[in-house]
């Protein structure tokens, strides 16, 4: 994810969001402790948010939308569905819809299976910046799709 200072709200419907939130919670004289209470959440996830770290998710755009009468839902929904160059873009919500996972690895544990520790040793190798970050929406991204009613079947061929 972008450093604060490189978040281009003009290339990037996530910048804008990130960048947008922050003016917003500004103008109405909120702290980050503040706006975390009113929507439920950490402190650290609306400064995540609004570093560009961490993308909004669509529960708290909503959240945000009855607060303020503003859009944050609806930007959450075209930013996920736009290409910006990043091929994970909308993958987690098509994981969260799908009702079979079928995956064929030759190296690694797939992201949906692998463990903390897993996931933190692959993270640390030098694929992020921001070790704990990426493994927290890893972790997200695996909660979405085990943690709810039915979970998807899944078949897996690791090599």
């Amino acid at each position: 994810m972008p450093e604060p200072e490189a978040l281009d709200p003009d290339r990037s419907l996530w910048d804008y969001i990130a960048v947008e939130l922050r003016r917003l919670r500004e103008a109405r004289g909120l702290s980050g402790n503040k706006l975390a209470e009113r929507l439920g959440c950490d402190r650290s996830y609306v400064s995540r948010v609004e570093n560009g770290r961490l993308r909004l998710s669509p529960g708290y755009a909503q959240k945000l939308d009855a607060l303020w009468g503003a859009t944050f839902a609806r930007r959450v929904r075209l930013a996920e569905a736009s290409d910006d160059g990043d091929w994970f873009t909308g993958l987690t919500e098509h994981e969260e819809r799908s009702t079979r996972h079928r995956i064929w690895a030759a190296l690694l544990v797939p992201g949906l299976l692998q463990t903390p520790d897993y996931a933190r040793a692959m993270l640390a190798t030098g694929m992020v910046s921001g070790v704990e970050e990426a493994l927290e929406q890893r972790l997200a991204r695996q909660a979405v799709v085990w943690h709810r009613a039915e979970p998807p079947l899944m078949s897996v061929i690791l090599n």
